[in-house]
C-alpha cells in the first residue's frame, strides 16, 4: 500500500482515533488493510503482547493497520 492510499483510507476515519498496529516478533509486512475497532486500553502489562486489546465494547475507538494474517507452521 502506498503513503497516498493509505491516507485515503485513513481521511475516512474519525480524527479522533487511536491508531494501533500488531507487534511482536522481527521483520516489517506490507499494509493490507485498515479496520476500524474499538479498543480497551491499558489491558496488558506483559512485554510481549500489546498493551491494548480489540473490543467491539471498548471505550476508545481505534484504527487497526493490518498486514497479511499468518498462520503458524
Amino acid at each position: 500500500m502506498t503513503v497516498k492510499a493509505l491516507v485515503a483510507l485513513l481521511s475516512k476515519m474519525p480524527p479522533e482515533a487511536a491508531v494501533v498496529v500488531i507487534g511482536y516478533e522481527a521483520g516489517v509486512d506490507d499494509v493490507i488493510e485498515i479496520i476500524p475497532c474499538r479498543i480497551q486500553r491499558e489491558v496488558h502489562t506483559e512485554w510481549y503482547n500489546g498493551k491494548h486489546e480489540i473490543d467491539p465494547q471498548g471505550e476508545m475507538a481505534a484504527v487497526l493497520i493490518a498486514g497479511p494474517k499468518r498462520e503458524a507452521a
